[in-house]
């Protein structure tokens, strides 16, 4: 049984990799410990509890935990007298330039010192031939297309403000965002605040991808009560100038990027939901695909470069959070999902389970369900009237699915700094 493990080519493995996999193997085969159904039992409840704890279970701990450690909302008219400066990076925007520059105009108006600097590098579709007669408007043009982290990096070469705001051409921010994200750097602790992102279709409807923002606004909300956010959202984040370090050009995920760097310097990010930026949904589900297999890619880069997010010696509270919030869910999510409905399989009408094969026979029936509904969802995705029973299934596995793709492309290097829009 064991005698191909000793093989010429597997004997130039270590010594103790080798004995480690005859050892598996035996027990595998041979154990007289666990038969099929315990292993099936140990399988099914550890799955379903990481994915209790990861989707629900870490959100109502946070909370509770955080309902004892209340933080005030911090505001006065001090905060028009910090300096700030507003960041657009905009690539091939010009159908909404005008519209975001009127808003954040708006925005900064009762500052006493403010500063927009705008970003075209590389657009196709005129917005380097813009002129902009505001003084308070630094235009950044270029003919090469460098990325969203390398613009950000320019542009922050150019800044005055004490204060640095960066949010996206295509999301409209409410007329006191600004004023609300400074306030917040009343605490010295806080080196980041993440506004709030808010998907909203022109028709006023949002979909799954409004609901997963929704129920990430209530993890953020808790996380920030309890510690510290685990990631702040690109569409909407300010921080200390003093803290910024340039983030590498080829951070796919530049708003990771820069919040780990300031957590690193033993900061918080901080939230302020009375800031948000209203940002349309993806045009269809393909693109909204396309968009999560990006991030998930992203994701896979950014933990590579910061291995301090799985060291609990430092930084303990925040690891905690980060592998409670972003990694259990990127790297167990899809797994827990397929071998929870696995393992009940070889829990069905099991007469040795007594009445606990009821248990298992009924969950299973809830989790054929589930997938029936994530089917339809999947016929009907491209449809703007589809009830959310079906769609919430279908995006929920959806998502998991462009973790998967993500992580092979990481894996390949296929996914680029350079990234094509989702449509809108």
């Amino acid at each position: 049984m064991t005698r191909g493990y000793f093989r010429p080519e597997n004997m130039k493995k270590p010594y103790c990799i080798r004995v480690l996999a005859i050892r598996i193997r035996i027990f595998i085969v041979h154990s007289p410990f666990m038969s099929i159904e315990e292993v099936s039992i140990y399988v099914f409840f550890i799955s379903l509890g990481l994915l209790l704890y990861t989707y629900l279970g870490y959100g109502l701990l946070a909370a509770l935990v955080g309902s004892f450690r209340k933080k005030g909302n911090p505001s006065g008219p001090e905060a028009f007298d910090t300096p700030i400066t507003v960041i657009i990076p905009a690539y091939n925007e010009a159908q909404v330039i005008h519209d975001k520059l009127s808003n954040t105009l708006k925005a900064i108006e009762k500052f006493k010192k403010a500063q927009i600097i705008l970003t075209t590098e590389g657009s196709t579709d005129g917005s380097n031939e813009l002129e902009l007669q505001d003084p308070r408007i630094l235009h950044l043009k270029g003919t090469e297309r460098v990325g969203k982290s390398a613009a950000i990096n320019r542009s922050m070469e150019s800044a005055i403000g004490e204060i640095v705001i960066i949010t996206d051409a295509n999301a409209m921010v409410n007329s006191e965002a600004f004023e609300k994200l400074v306030s917040r750097f009343s605490r010295k602790k806080t080196g980041a605040v993440s506004g709030e992102k808010k998907v909203v279709a022109l028709d006023g409807s949002t979909g799954g991808e409004g609901f997963y923002w929704r129920y990430e606004s209530f993890l953020k909300k808790s996380s920030a009560r309890m510690h510290s956010l685990t990631g702040a959202a690109g569409e909407l984040l300010a921080f200390r100038k003093e803290l910024f370090k340039p983030i590498p050009n080829d951070a796919i995920l530049d708003d990771m990027a820069l919040s780990l760097s300031i957590i690193r310097q033993n900061k918080v990010i901080d939230y302020e939901p009375d800031a948000y930026a209203i940002e349309p949904p993806s045009k269809n589900i393909k693109d909204e695909f396309k968009r999560k297999v990006r991030i998930s890619a992203g994701v896979f880069q950014t933990l590579k470069r910061n291995l301090f997010v799985f060291n609990p010696f430092k930084h303990a509270i925040f690891v905690f959070q980060f592998n409670s919030h972003r990694v259990l869910r990127w790297t167990k999510g899809i797994d827990c999902i397929v071998l929870l409905f696995v393992s009940n399989i070889f829990l069905l009408g099991d007469p040795e389970l007594s009445l606990r094969n009821v248990f298992f026979d009924i969950f299973f029936i809830l989790q054929s369900l589930f997938y029936f509904f994530v089917f339809v969802g999947l016929i009907l995705r491209n449809n703007k009237k589809i009830p959310s029973f079906f769609f919430l299934p279908f995006y929920f596995i959806m998502m998991n699915a462009a973790v998967v793709v993500g992580f092979f492309r990481f894996l390949a290097g296929k996914e680029s700094v350079l990234w094509k829009k989702a449509a809108r």
